[in-house]
């Protein structure tokens, strides 16, 4: 009885040996697997922060030649002429009264204009019309 479990253990230890390194082995595949999936991870959410920081420096640089355009004088300038201001020494003409008596002045006659007809039109009544 005791060659009979000395045996049954040899096989046992033996095998479990096997087994054993089986499991480490997958043990290693599978944790060398979740680190790729982590690093995979890793790299979209990196090349997303950069594509938003690409983003966010291309609206900063749009910002800062904005800031620069308002305060030149050429935007200045434009402004003070939209808003009605005049340079000292500047004498200021009004042409909305001479635009005004040109509109009324000049006669409108309505011209009619023939639609032109689309060429699938033309074949149908090529082909259909009894003239």
């Amino acid at each position: 009885m005791y060659i009979l479990i000395y045996g049954y253990s040899k096989v046992f230890w033996e095998a479990s040996g096997y087994i054993w390194s089986t499991c480490f082995l997958l043990l290693g595949v599978f944790v060398n697997i979740y680190q790729l999936y982590r690093l995979d991870r890793i790299e979209k959410e990196v090349s997303t922060k950069e594509f938003n920081l690409n983003t966010l420096r291309q609206q900063n640089e749009d910002s800062r030649n904005q800031k620069d355009y308002l305060n030149s004088d050429i935007f200045k300038e434009k402004f003070a002429k939209e808003e009605g201001f005049k340079k000292r020494g500047e004498e200021v003409i009004d042409t909305t009264l001479i635009e005004s008596q040109d509109s009324e002045s000049s006669s409108y006659i309505p011209v009619e204009v023939e639609s032109q007809k689309t060429k699938p039109i033309l074949w149908w009544e090529f082909l259909f019309s009894n003239e």
